[in-house]
């Protein structure tokens, strides 16, 4: 009978360590659960920082240019050349912006990552305002007097800007585009040239012989509001140097 009872404790007993050790097993791999899981995190994430940003895997192999017209594609793509076979992350999109956007028919450019393996050139070119004679050729210049290209004849539809040579060229050159900005499009489809002696005294060439005195380029919006009345009327020579007071001849 003690034998019995002497046996039954041992079993008792072994059954308890083992359950006291299954326990502690049990709390030793909940409180190295969260460090392991942390480590496997930061594994994973360390591998995929290397495919991003070390290995080939996700190179810049290919350069798409959009927006084009004046600027030759082949050109932008040169000058993003140097970015090809980078990883894509580490691509110097801020220097092939500034590369291309030293071109002069450059108004504004935009470098975009495609993955997994392009990066988009998005050009933004300079829009033609007037021409400019220069010599046996013609300027182009935008809205802000940027000159940007030549052109043998005058586009259609595009004004040709005559300034004054000398200190207050570029002054009337400034006046004369902000009058054409001034316009509306009604109007400005009319505008053959524009003639800018002085900022003062700048005078508008018509379509059908028609010639618009319109002094200075202050209150334009004002002498646009003016002129679309006036030009229901006919005449030849039409006044808006004084808005508040404007006239209308016929020659």
């Amino acid at each position: 009978m003690m034998a019995e009872r002497s046996s039954g404790a041992s079993t008792v007993s072994r059954t308890s360590r083992e359950r006291f050790a299954a326990r502690n097993r049990a709390r030793r791999w909940l409180a190295l659960r969260p460090a392991l899981i942390g480590l496997g995190l930061l594994a994973l994430l360390g591998a995929l920082a290397w495919v991003v940003y070390v290995s080939p895997a996700l190179a810049a192999r290919r350069i798409e240019v959009v927006g084009t017209r004046r600027v030759s594609a082949e050109e932008v793509r040169r000058l993003a050349e140097p970015e090809l076979g980078r990883p894509l992350a580490r691509a110097d999109v801020r220097g092939v912006e500034r590369r291309v956007g030293r071109l002069r028919p450059v108004a504004a450019v935009h470098v975009v990552r495609a993955w997994p393996h392009t990066l988009r050139v998005q050009v933004t070119e300079r829009q033609v305002a007037a021409v400019v004679p220069d010599g046996d050729r013609y300027a182009l210049v935008d809205r802000a007097g940027v000159r940007f290209g030549e052109v043998s004849t005058v586009p259609p539809g595009v004004p040709v800007i005559q300034a004054a040579a000398g200190q207050q060229d570029a002054a009337a050159l400034r006046g004369a585009l902000d009058i054409l900005a001034a316009l509306p499009p009604s109007i400005l489809r009319q505008v053959r040239s524009v003639r800018a002696n002085t900022p003062d005294d700048v005078v508008l060439r018509l379509s059908g012989d028609v010639t618009v005195r319109w002094g200075s380029a202050e209150r334009s919006a004002d002498k646009a509001t003016v002129l679309a009345a006036l030009l229901r009327q006919k005449g030849t020579v039409y006044d808006v140097s004084a808005p508040d007071a404007p006239a209308v001849r016929r020659d």
